[in-house]
């Protein structure tokens, strides 16, 4: 089997989840199925989207590039993927994981250092950033910000620099936010008059939707910016997940369009069953692959989900739904709706992105429309109702409290 070998069935059996979310074979190979974080360089299971072309095509184009989606869709993956192409044309590439900053109790030089710091790491530049920092002591960390590619961009006079901005959403805590931006959309209004800004670019991934990073619309990059969807992935280009099947079926492409009949593509819970599959013992013979899936489906993923949900993805979209307790109520019925009618018309109301970007529905033509068989099942009609007589009791007793 080379290099696309496939690991043993009764050995993955033996292994904890852990174990297996993390392993990689004696020789150096990864496991072929990735559940949970981004997909590494050359990850084998990785499926090829249309958002592949487009985030590298807004990129070389110059322009700025965001990806806000739900959690666990591909946007990190994406973003790897997306760098080691344009690094391989030579150009210098950064990640700034906001996450990792900080958001809660951080000063405004502390953040703004911390910018400059993964900047200058990322781009691999040979400079003292504690020094540099030090000798620009006229300026406010914004404007350090601004001279810090001011005087990349003149050092390195033939290099093109793309700046990924990650975890974006975590920035909303931040008092300063609105100023992040406006510097950034600054650095693209100066192009026509400094032209080495033509060859900085920025990109921004993150579970937010435009308004709830900026407040400010004077300040906001988004209207300038090119939005890159992230679609479901497609079965007709899905022939890397088939390959870890292939000792597990006679026909593991009929296997896989059955998973893919649970997930409709969903990158994180398409990869999870995938393995899920894998694991569970028993060759699957021509004729039982759907009866076969539905059981690894309901043992695995549906049954007990609350208490076997690891890593965790359900209780995920579950967190981001009731996580305001004010629109959660408006936005469950919502959900509702959408359950009992099949779809509603995507009118792009603020509810409907929240919903949207909780990953439990996504557009279809037009319309909004329950991402996949599996998130039905488990966030059915009985859900809704236990979680709004949830909000109730829990909206009386703070009513009562005041």
């Amino acid at each position: 089997m080379g290099k696309n070998r496939v690991i043993s069935v009764a050995f993955l059996k033996s292994l904890s989840h852990t174990q297996l979310y993390t392993m990689s074979l004696a020789t150096g190979q990864s496991c072929h199925y990735s559940v949970g974080g981004s997909l590494e360089k050359g990850a084998v299971s990785y499926v090829v989207r249309q958002a592949d072309q487009d985030l590298y095509q807004t990129v070389r184009d110059g322009n700025f590039g965001y990806v806000l989606d739900a959690r666990q869709v591909g946007k990190s993956s994406l973003r790897v993927r997306t760098m080691q192409r344009l690094q391989s044309e030579g150009i210098a590439c950064a990640v700034i994981d906001i996450s990792s900053i900080g958001s809660h109790g951080i000063t405004t030089t502390e953040w703004y250092l911390g910018i400059v710091r993964r900047l200058s790491r990322g781009f691999g530049l040979r400079l003292n950033v504690l020094e540099w920092w030090a000798e620009q002591k006229d300026l406010a960390p914004a404007e350090k910000l601004a001279k810090f590619f001011e005087d990349a961009l003149s050092t390195e006079s033939s290099t093109e620099f793309v700046v990924f901005i990650d975890e974006i959403d975590s920035i909303t805590h931040l008092e300063f936010k609105d100023d992040f931006f406006a510097l950034i959309r600054s650095f693209y209004e100066r192009r026509s008059q400094c032209t080495a800004f033509q060859r900085l670019t920025f990109v921004c991934l993150g579970v937010a939707i435009p308004s709830d990073l900026v407040g400010d619309r004077n300040k906001s990059l988004f209207d300038l910016g090119t939005a890159v969807q992230l679609k479901m992935l497609q079965l007709k280009n899905a022939a890397p997940l088939a390959v870890g099947l292939q000792d597990k079926a006679e026909r593991p492409e009929i296997l896989l369009e059955k998973i893919f009949s649970w997930t409709n593509g969903q990158p994180f819970l398409t990869q999870r069953l995938c393995l899920q599959t894998l694991i569970t013992p028993g060759f699957v013979r021509v004729g039982d692959e759907s009866s076969f899936i539905e059981q690894v489906v309901y043992s695995k993923i549906i049954k007990d989900w609350e208490i076997q949900d690891r890593p965790e993805h359900l209780v995920t979209i579950q967190d981001r739904i009731l996580r305001n307790r004010q629109q959660s109520a408006q936005i469950l019925h919502l959900y509702r709706k959408i359950l009992e009618q099949g779809q509603v018309p995507d009118t792009q109301t603020l509810l409907q992105q929240e919903l949207l970007i909780s990953g439990l529905v996504r557009k279809h033509q037009g319309y909004l429309q329950s991402t996949c068989r599996t998130y039905s099942i488990v966030f059915n009609a009985e859900w809704i109702g236990r979680k709004t007589t949830d909000l109730f009791h829990l909206n009386q007793k703070v009513s009562h409290a005041r």
